[in-house]
């Protein structure tokens, strides 16, 4: 799996590469309006609007050819960086600024040398809104100090413009025109300022969008890694139900999130008794579903291969005990079922209550018989309790996320209504009647969402 870039670093890195597209965007549009703006100049010479000399008309195509080119030129450079995922350095681009700021002064020379007007008349000429024609386009430079600095450039440019054209002239100038001319500067320098203000807006904007884009891709890949995480925790419990010798067995398992600590196992011992457990970690979510995952395989590993169920479940005690040391715990119940005689061996850590539901309807409730997995290393859990299954009887496990479930008022569905529901449906297959409990926990609770993870295991004795 490859890294994913975090935190200012990888959002910088991303905007400047945003940058270098938006400029290469820029360069287009500028190619574009410039080679509009000279064909039009051609258009008014050739149509008769405009009249001047050949070196003329060859000079403004030169100048819009070498304008354009510059352009184009741009463009491809800052393209095949893009394409290489290559950034351009910082000295590139405040060359590029300093680069254009002349070209609408050359182009206005280019108007008083070759056409041969008047100096006044060059430095009000239309060629002076080239200077505005740039400071537009350098709005999509998303950098706002670029801007400032063309800005100045072209503003100071622009005055030495008009004081050349009042110190050559021979005749006085009035004092309006010199008013007048003298509001160029100040107007190139504020076209420049407002692109700036605007590049500022839209980087804002750009960088928004671009920690919010990286934000929703990481959101979906973690989204992704834990429905990963989900199918292969689902995996780990028993897939449909347990038939053996008249006896059925099933589980079922809902998380809060979409990962849990809730778990529920059953395997076949090698003299031919079936390990059935429920357990439930502290917590919900990743972390408990890493500790549930672990604790199943510690239980698998240990409880085969011991002579008895207490001694199993310490040594699984003393593994979580050692691998566990955040405060978080494992409650746990373990039966170990004799299909043959339908004995049963019960041992809890800390969990409860395991409720056994006999064919006359009379009840028995069954708490911890030590303290939960993980919290006492070396702890000597006592012999289990024995009991026998007889036909119709029935041995319901849950995780507290059935009892504790409340409605809107706080009130829990509580141990009463799980001894109610058995009772009123011991008769259904073992799957359905775990289905029902969901469904009835549901209507109790309503409309609130799922606060914990909900856990059950329903063994019946059929004949």
């Amino acid at each position: 799996m490859q890294p994913r870039s975090h935190g200012t670093h990888g959002t910088e890195a991303g905007l400047s590469f945003e940058l270098q597209r938006s400029e290469s965007r820029r360069a287009d549009i500028l190619a574009l309006v410039l080679v509009i703006l000279f064909a039009f100049a051609l258009f008014r010479q050739f149509f008769g609007l405009a009249h001047h000399t050949f070196a003329a008309v060859a000079a403004t195509l030169l100048m819009g050819l070498f304008v354009t080119a510059y352009a184009l030129t741009m463009r491809r450079i800052v393209r095949r960086a893009i394409d290489e995922r290559r950034l351009l350095s910082e000295r590139f681009w405040i060359g590029s600024v300093v680069f254009e700021s002349f070209l609408p002064t050359l182009v206005v020379l280019t108007t008083l040398y070759v056409t041969r007007v008047d100096t006044l008349d060059a430095a009000r000429s239309p060629s002076v809104l080239l200077y505005l024609v740039f400071a537009v386009a350098g709005v999509l430079r998303l950098r706002p100090r670029l801007c400032l600095v063309g800005g100045v450039l072209c503003a100071a440019q622009d005055f030495v413009l008009i004081m050349f054209a009042f110190a050559s002239t021979s005749y006085q100038v009035n004092g309006e025109l010199k008013s007048f001319l003298a509001m160029y500067p100040v107007l190139i320098l504020m076209a420049w300022a407002v692109a700036a203000a605007i590049a500022h807006e839209l980087r804002r904007h750009v960088v928004a969008g671009m920690r919010e884009a990286s934000t929703r891709a990481e959101l979906a890949e973690v989204n992704g890694e834990l429905a990963v995480a989900k199918r292969i925790q689902q995996r780990l419990m028993p897939r449909g139900g347990l038939e053996a010798l008249g006896y059925e067995v099933s589980g079922w398992n809902r998380p809060a999130n979409q990962t849990g600590g809730d778990y529920f196992d059953w395997f076949h011992l090698p003299d031919g008794r079936v390990a059935i457990s429920i357990a439930d970690v502290t917590g919900h979510g990743v972390g408990p579903a890493i500790i549930m995952a672990v604790c199943r395989a510690y239980a698998r590993a240990t409880i085969p291969g011991e002579s008895s169920l207490r001694i199993g479940l310490g040594r699984l005690n003393t593994l979580l005990a050692d691998d566990v040391d955040d405060g978080r715990f494992v409650t746990s119940a373990y039966a170990i079922l004799r299909p043959a005689t339908g004995e049963l061996e019960l041992l809890s850590a800390g969990h409860g209550p395991t409720l056994l539901r006999r064919m006359d309807g009379s009840f028995e409730s069954f708490g911890g018989d030590g303290p939960p997995l993980g919290v006492v290393s070396s702890f000597e859990f006592d012999p289990p309790r024995i009991l026998t299954l007889g036909p119709g009887d029935a041995l319901l496990l849950v995780t507290d996320g059935f009892l504790e479930a409340s409605n809107e008022a706080g009130v829990m569905f509580g141990e009463a209504r799980l001894r109610s529901f058995l009772a009123l449906n011991s008769h259904l297959p073992t799957r359905e009647l775990l289905e029902r409990l969901d469904a009835e926990v549901r209507l109790h609770v309503g409309d609130k969402p799922q606060a914990d993870d909900m856990t059950a295991v329903l063994i019946r004795r059929n004949a």
